[in-house]
C-alpha cells in the first residue's frame, strides 16, 4: 500500500525476498498501478544480473509488457560511453 500510494518515481532494490516468499504478483500489481492517476508516477526496479535473456529474479521471469519496459545496462553503458564518442573523460 505504501508503494502504491507513493507521489515521485521510486527505485526499488534488493528484489530477492519478492521471489523466494512468492510475491511476485505484486510486481504486476505495482506496474500496472506505475504512471496512472492514483498510482506512483513511475517505479524503477533493479535487478542485479550476470546472464542474458528476460530480467528475473532467482527462477521467476520478472512481468515485463514489452522490450520497452526493461534495459540491460552495459559496462560500457555505465561508463557513458555512448556519449563519449570515443573521447575519455578527464578525470
Amino acid at each position: 500500500a505504501s508503494l502504491l500510494a507513493l507521489d515521485r518515481p521510486a527505485l526499488l532494490v534488493n528484489p530477492g525476498l519478492l521471489a523466494r516468499y512468492e510475491l511476485m504478483p505484486m510486481l504486476s500489481e505495482l506496474t500496472q498501478a506505475s504512471g496512472t492517476k492514483n498510482g506512483p508516477p513511475s517505479l524503477w526496479l533493479l535487478v542485479p544480473q550476470a546472464d542474458g535473456g528476460m530480467p528475473h529474479i532467482e527462477d521467476s521471469t520478472l512481468p515485463v509488457l514489452s522490450a520497452a519496459n526493461w534495459a540491460r545496462l552495459t559496462e560500457p553503458w555505465l561508463a557513458n560511453a555512448h556519449r563519449a564518442s570515443g573521447a575519455q573523460s578527464a578525470a
